[in-house]
């Protein structure tokens, strides 16, 4: 998810308040959704089929991941700026990591890791606090205990791109 651009989320499974808050947020920003599953047409069938069951805003708007790597890739491919909420947020600081130590010289994973540090924000779904091994330097990483802590957690974020489209 971009505020501004996408949402991307994962794992938003039927996590009370999820749909609500991914409707509201739908309302002023393109909500889409990443994920690691299988890539072949039936589960991504099942995938879009299980979101527009469930009610969750824009279910055919999912891109289908092999890796946590592969993730951030696609993710920091778009422009803009772009919110991650995902309860495997361990993962996507490992992934960041990933990148950094294949970075050296080659300037596309330069620009993937100064990219993330200029526009990427990690919402730690499930994370009551955030241990130094939750965070990636220079990322901007929030805690977020439950979809009912959205706003108290996540409203800044909402409220800053609000602020930089007015």
């Amino acid at each position: 998810m971009s505020w501004g651009r996408f949402w991307y989320c994962e794992h938003v499974r039927q996590c009370r308040g999820a749909i609500a808050q991914l409707r509201r947020v739908s309302q002023r920003e393109e909500v889409k959704y990443v994920t690691i599953r299988g890539d072949d047409l039936p589960s991504q069938k099942t995938t879009h089929a299980w979101l527009a069951q469930l009610g969750f805003p824009n279910p055919d708007s999912v891109v289908f991941c092999r890796s946590f790597f592969q993730k951030i890739a696609q993710v920091m491919r778009e422009p803009g700026e772009h919110v991650i909420i995902d309860d495997r947020h361990a993962q996507l600081v490992e992934a960041l990591q990933e990148v950094k130590e294949q970075a050296g010289d080659d300037p596309r994973y330069q620009r993937m890791i100064e990219g993330a540090r200029r526009r990427l924000t990690i919402v730690a779904f499930g994370a009551a606090a955030l241990a130094e091994q939750d965070l990636s330097p220079g990322v901007r990483t929030v805690a977020l205990p439950s979809w009912d802590q959205f706003d108290e957690c996540c409203g800044a974020l909402l409220r800053e791109a609000i602020e930089r489209g007015a």
